[in-house]
């Protein structure tokens, strides 16, 4: 009777330890699983974050270059430059550009 509770608390403590064994491997390998998916998180938002960002500095890029002057634009830059004359004189209208893509810039 004795040998057969000697067996039976053997097997129980081998039955205990396979399964805290396996647990903790489970709980290392979900750790592994999780600090992945962080890291691939984090680094996705980054990328959106670049790519939005990129995005924004092209849209801005291209109204800085926008061939289309308003003419109200062109009065305020004017002002702003202190540009005076004839606005149909090249040396004038090369200014008043100037002074439109620098206050867009």
């Amino acid at each position: 009777m004795e040998t057969i509770q000697a067996w039976v608390t053997l097997v129980k403590d081998i039955v205990t330890i396979l399964a805290t064994s396996i647990a903790a491997g489970v709980a290392v390998m979900g750790l592994q699983a999780w600090k992945k998916q962080l890291k691939g998180k984090t680094e996705y938002e980054l990328a959106e974050r670049v790519l939005r960002a990129a995005y924004q500095f092209r849209e801005a890029l291209a109204w800085v270059r926008n061939p289309l002057i308003y003419e109200g634009e062109q009065v305020q830059a004017m002002k702003d430059a202190n540009i005076e004359g004839n606005p149909g004189d090249p040396p004038t209208r090369q200014r008043r550009l100037k002074a439109v893509y620098e206050k867009r810039w």
